[in-house]
């Protein structure tokens, strides 16, 4: 032994017993270990016992599986057993059940069924699969859960199912459902019309039929679909099942109805092509589509070919998700023709610029008569710039070696590639391809950002390209910044509260994701520690674990005095408003808001429909209403009937249709700021409502007004929201008006005028502007346009150039004109008393512009000014390469 090891001591790794963790610790070790398990581990001892049931009696969101926690004999309802003396459960909300067995159908113990719900008084939500649904089960849950609003059985046996009666049971136990999913279950014609005529908050209505798992399985002949036209205006999500019926029925009675205009989301089966139309010109506000097609109309011996149909799809702009699947049960008599041409498909595709989920799939056939998909391949990213999953099967197209490496350089997020599910079909003359190992190889290597791949059904496909596979992902040490940000916030949600707060200060994106959640456990800290908070802002970051409605109720009772109250992104719903409105008799500032900006897809709760907003308070100046999936007229009919009306002076709303424009600006006069948000799902189908914009100007009193168009509905002939003599008429009449911000978050237009005349007289109609904000994709702004802007010599400018700038392909009548540097430098030089140009997504502008704005602006050594360019992609935020004057803040976001 040397003299440094005697004189030093060896240096040994404690090992740590579980039961030095302190409690918090340990419930996260337990949140991982399967409920079964942990029953028994509560049996330990008195501690851990203590520290289970905690941890229990504070989740409330509760996954029970079967197949995880034991099989039928050892563990059928083990938790009604184990639990039913004791109260471990009564802050569950949501429960998932999931009682699949090995042949996928499991029967259920009614009493301990029964047993289990009772330990779940509040219990809103529930999903039950793995086991059929029948009569007996509902009343059970009917008699011991009262309060549910989400419900959802999918039958796994068609032969027994939920009666009629059963289901008017159902409904009029819970007359406030808002998700009803009841997928396989043989619902007809009045089964629908009860639902439909009395669940009036129904936003998700789900009676499809899971064909994956019996593809012969249909609803029965007692639908026909004529009972769809009694489903209402609240439903956004609607799912009809396949069935024998015929499609002109179906289609016809969904069109008589008031949901035509305001369903979403959209899962239908068609029989026959032609009626795709239909549903494309009658419902342009869809955002996700799923269809099926059997292809009865399409028979070439027949002489009818609606193959072109498909072409229909690029009504549907609004369109975020796409999926189309061939299952060929009628149409294919020889030679086997695709449901759709690639010259059809690409039509189709080329006009849904904001599409992010794309699959072409065939459930149960091939196909003799097939195209090269390449050219659609090759501009897939140019039509749909914001995809990120796409799925395609082999048996629709000539996918070839050149086909998967197309895919591969799309290198999106998701993809799933399958082969044909009959690959060698009917037909000895067929040109078989099938997906082999080098392709799904070839396939993840090309997608460096692949986060999931799916290979279905490839007969060539073997072990061999499960390990090439394996290799190549061994390769892809991710560092933690290729995250994107929804990855991040799964890893930060299992780092503590107090080291989370650390991270927010490791650079500014990371601050921006981490925000700081609001959650029910920080106000039970915020709570015992401040006794005198009167202003306080909680921002989400996401509806994920977020605070409840239970949280806000806790500081309303503890802060009754409270005056500012800032709850942006959190899951807000007419219970909530109410409590708070009615229990804050000093709320001066009530912000539920949605920051779209930076969250583009968040929106409040499906259970806010806005009927409580008449309990706000006149004491309450400041009002900002996030953005819902519901319809307006509610909110908008509430917020008048209250006495909010007459004293709010500053409103921020987001409204579906311009036509509740007008009545906000008849009743509210008083307004002093306000902050307006369209879609425009008023201006489709003969109706025009764009002259609304006008009725802004009785907001005398206006010193803040900005116009947002947000374009999800309203572009079927690509109008902007306002035209320019109405938007003259309305400011016009706004002489205190000191902040115009004209803005557009997510679009184009084909349809703009020259915003010259309004620029040249705004000094003339708002002598005190101070600020002004523009985007070039509502007007259209020229070089003479700049000038003007400058000559209004304002301290603050906003400039920014269309956001989706690559549309510009598929209108070729449009006229290209991008934001410039000399535009930029030319504007800056124009106006001498700026103190804030900001400017956003310009293709166009380069370093060349930044450094040119900094000579400018070096002239100017007695004033502080702030420049900052957003999302400028030719930008690279490298601060070492220009020379900042000390009176300017440079500022790349």
């Amino acid at each position: 032994m040397t003299a440094l090891s005697q004189s030093q001591p060896i240096l040994r790794a404690k090992v740590m017993n579980i039961n030095e963790l302190n409690d918090d610790c340990l419930k996260i070790v337990f949140s991982f270990i399967p409920f079964g398990e942990l029953l028994a581990d509560r049996r330990v001892c008195k501690d851990w016992k203590q520290v289970i049931d905690d941890y229990l009696s504070n989740i409330t969101h509760f996954t029970y599986n079967q197949s995880i926690n034991g099989n039928n004999k050892d563990n059928e309802l083990t938790l009604a057993s184990d639990l039913d003396s004791d109260d471990n459960l009564s802050n569950v909300t949501h429960f998932s059940y999931n009682l699949n067995g090995n042949d996928g159908i499991t029967d259920v113990n009614l009493p301990r069924f029964g047993r289990c719900l009772q330990l779940m008084p509040k219990l809103t939500s529930l999903s039950i699969t793995g086991v059929q649904p029948f009569d007996p089960m509902i009343k059970i849950l009917v008699a011991k859960c009262p309060h549910i609003t989400r419900l959802y059985m999918k039958c796994v046996n068609e032969e027994v199912s939920v009666s009629a009666k059963c289901i008017e049971q159902l409904v009029a136990a819970y007359p406030a459902l808002t998700h009803l999913d009841v997928p396989n279950c043989d619902v007809d014609d009045s089964v629908i019309k009860i639902v439909a005529t009395r669940l009036p908050r129904l936003v998700r209505f789900n009676f499809g039929t899971d064909w994956e798992l019996n593809e012969y399985y249909r609803l029965g002949y007692g639908f026909t679909g004529q009972t769809l036209r009694y489903i209402s205006a609240t439903t956004k999500t609607l799912m009809i099942g396949d069935s024998e019926s015929n499609d002109q029925m179906v289609i016809e009675s969904l069109m008589a109805g008031p949901a035509r205009q305001h369903i979403l989301v959209l899962k239908i089966h068609l029989n026959e092509l032609k009626y795709l139309s239909t549903i494309c010109d009658n419902m342009p506000q869809l955002r996700e589509f799923y269809c099926s097609f059997n292809g009865g109309d399409i028979r070439p011996s027949g002489g009818v070919d609606n193959v072109g149909c498909v072409r229909h799809l690029q009504s549907l702009t609004s369109l975020e998700a796409l999926e189309l699947s061939d299952e060929c049960r009628t149409h294919c008599s020889y030679p086997c023709h695709s449901l759709y041409t690639l010259r059809s498909l690409t039509d189709a595709i080329s006009g849904l610029s904001r599409l992010k989920v794309l699959r072409l799939l065939d459930h149960n056939n091939w196909h003799r008569k097939r195209e090269s998909i390449d050219p659609l391949l090759a501009q897939l990213n140019t039509y749909c710039p914001d995809l990120t999953e796409l799925g395609i099967s082999a048996g629709l197209f000539d996918l070839k070696a050149k086909s998967y490496r197309l895919i591969g350089e799309l290198n999106l997020p998701v993809l799933t590639i399958q082969d044909d599910r009959y690959p060698y079909g009917d037909y000895e003359d067929s040109v078989r391809h099938n997906v082999s190992n080098d392709d799904v190889v070839d396939l993840l290597k090309a997608t460096t950002s692949m986060r999931r791949f799916r290979v279905e059904n490839c007969s060539v496909v073997d072990n061999e390209a499960v390990k090439a596979c394996l290799e190549v992902l061994a390769t892809r040490i991710m560092n933690i910044n290729e995250l994107n940000d929804d990855c991040l916030k799964t890893v930060f949600s299992f780092i503590p509260f107090g080291e989370l707060l650390a991270d927010r200060r490791v650079c500014k994106d990371w601050k921006q994701v981490i925000g700081v959640q609001p959650t029910d456990a920080m106000v039970e800290v915020l709570v015992s520690k401040c006794a005198h908070i009167t202003r306080l802002n909680l921002k989400a970051v996401s509806a994920y674990k977020c605070i409840t409605y239970e949280g806000i109720d806790r500081l309303v009772t503890a802060y009754p005095s409270l005056t500012h109250l800032d709850l942006t992104n959190c899951p807000m719903t007419d219970r909530t408003v109410e409590c708070v409105a009615t229990r804050l008799s000093q709320l001066v500032r009530f912000n539920f808001g949605t920051d779209r900006q930076h969250y583009p897809d968040l929106r409040l709760d499906a259970n806010f429909t806005g009927q409580t907003l008449s309990h706000i308070s006149a004491k309450t100046k400041t009002l900002v209403i996030g953005e819902s999936a519901d319809e307006h007229h509610q909110q908008i009919q509430s917020l008048m009937a209250g006495p909010a009306r007459q004293h709010v002076l500053v409103l921020k709303i987001h409204l579906n249709e311009l036509k509740h424009l007008s009545t906000i600006c008849d009743q509210m006069p008083q307004l002093r700021e306000f902050y307006c948000s369209f879609n425009g799902g008023d201006i489709n189908n003969g109706v025009n409502n764009i002259g609304s914009v006008r009725h802004i100007q009785r907001l005398r009193n206006l010193e803040a007004l900005e116009l947002v168009d947000d374009c999800r509905i309203g572009c079927s002939d690509c109008h902007s929201l306002y035209t320019l003599e109405s938007l003259t008429v309305a400011i016009s009449g706004l002489s205190r008006l000191k902040v115009l911000r004209l803005l557009d978050y997510k679009g184009w237009h084909l349809h703009k005028e020259s915003i010259d005349p309004l620029l040249a007289q705004l000094k003339t109609y708002c002598p005190h502007l101070v600020e002004l904000g523009l985007s070039s994709g509502l007007l259209d702004l020229r070089a003479q346009s700049y000038r003007l802007i400058g000559k209004l010599n304002l301290p603050v400018l906003t400039i920014q150039d269309d956001r989706c700038r690559s549309l510009q392909y598929w209108r070729k009548t449009t006229e290209t004109l991008y934001l410039t540097n000399d535009d930029v430098v030319d504007l800056l030089k124009a106006t001498t008393n700026m103190r804030r140009f900001r400017v956003e997504n310009s293709p166009l502008i380069d370093r060349e512009a930044v450094k040119a704005c900094l000579e400018v602006l070096a002239t100017r050594s007695r004033r502080r000014i702030e420049l900052i360019f957003v999302k400028i992609k030719n930008i690279t935020p490298e601060m070492s390469e220009f020379t900042v004057p000390p009176n300017v803040s440079l500022v790349f976001i």
